[in-house]
């Protein structure tokens, strides 16, 4: 299912990951954005991934999602990246500091440090 004025068809990245077990397919969608991401766009990846035949989804964003969208995850194999784990994600694999803004601080970035 591709978004208004994109050509992805849903997915932005296939990645494949092999080892002596056989071979994994991730399917991959970034979002940039500085609102809570739709929980439709989550939900969408469960359709992406029978599509391409993907084990796993990643859904990355320079923002946040909501508890739709975590609970939806939770329970068909998609992981979810917001911002401040793309963050520290690019700092520990790349080794660069990015700095990602936003209007405003997420709620629950307040309260504590989602994983």
């Amino acid at each position: 299912m591709a978004h208004p004025g994109s050509r992805d068809e849903g997915v932005d990245a296939v990645a494949v990951k092999r080892d002596p077990l056989g071979v994994t397919v991730f399917a991959i969608e970034a979002k940039r954005s500085r609102n809570v991401i739709d929980p439709n766009t989550v939900r969408a990846m469960a359709g992406v991934m029978n599509d391409v035949n993907a084990s796993y989804a990643i859904v990355v964003t320079t923002s946040w999602f909501g508890k739709a969208s975590h609970d939806f995850a939770a329970r068909n194999r998609i992981r979810l990246i917001n911002g401040r784990n793309l963050k520290a994600l690019m700092a520990e694999h790349l080794g660069v500091d990015v700095l990602i803004g936003l209007p405003k601080l997420p709620p629950q970035w307040r309260q504590q440090d989602i994983t």
